[in-house]
């Protein structure tokens, strides 16, 4: 009799530990889907194109620091578009003679230099 009472808690301990287990599970998988959406999208915008299937896969499968480090990385490389310069000045003087040019990239050649 006091073993069918042991017996009964230690089924009731592995029924709660299963419950808590799979609530974890639960919540590391809706994080990696999550993730994973978030990576697909940053990779349409990036490149035009959906993720492929077999990918998606790889991903479903890796854990959800790798993919946290893929999200990241998604989201800086896309966010940050590097510019390409300044539109040029628009008030060039372009009439001038040879030899004010030559001053001029002279004086800016030696204004270089002395520069520190």
């Amino acid at each position: 009799m006091e073993l069918e009472k042991v017996a009964r808690v230690l089924e009731a301990a592995a029924d709660y530990l299963d419950g808590v287990e799979t609530v974890k599970e639960a919540a590391v998988q809706a994080e990696r889907e999550k993730l994973i959406t978030a990576i697909g999208e940053k990779f349409a915008e990036a490149t035009g194109e959906d993720i492929s299937d077999d990918v998606l896969r790889k991903l479903a499968n890796a854990d959800t620091e790798l993919l946290g480090a893929f999200e990241r990385f998604a989201e800086t490389s896309t966010d940050k578009i590097a510019e390409l310069g300044a539109p040029g000045d628009m008030n060039d003087n372009t009439m001038l003679t040879q030899k004010e040019r030559d001053a001029a990239a002279e004086d800016r050649y030696l204004d270089f230099l002395l520069s520190p």
